[in-house]
């Protein structure tokens, strides 16, 4: 009995061991997301600013588009 109750124990603690790795890679994962939405908008206001000036510039558009379809 006591062998079936440690390894029930054990078998706990790496359940919460991989429940808080997956959460803390969750976590990275939103954080990035974020941080690519936050690039996109600054990189959008940029890209209206290059319109006001008149240079319209098709890299900058391209990349805007893949930070967004990323974000």
């Amino acid at each position: 009995l006591s062998g079936i109750a440690s390894t029930a124990g054990d078998i706990t603690k790496t359940l919460i061991n991989i429940s808080s790795v997956t959460l803390s890679v969750l976590y990275k994962v939103i954080l990035i997301r974020v941080q690519l939405k936050r690039l996109a908008a600054v990189m959008e206001v940029a890209l209206v600013l290059a319109e006001h000036f008149s240079y319209k510039d098709h890299l900058l558009s391209l990349t805007i588009s893949v930070l967004q379809s990323l974000a």
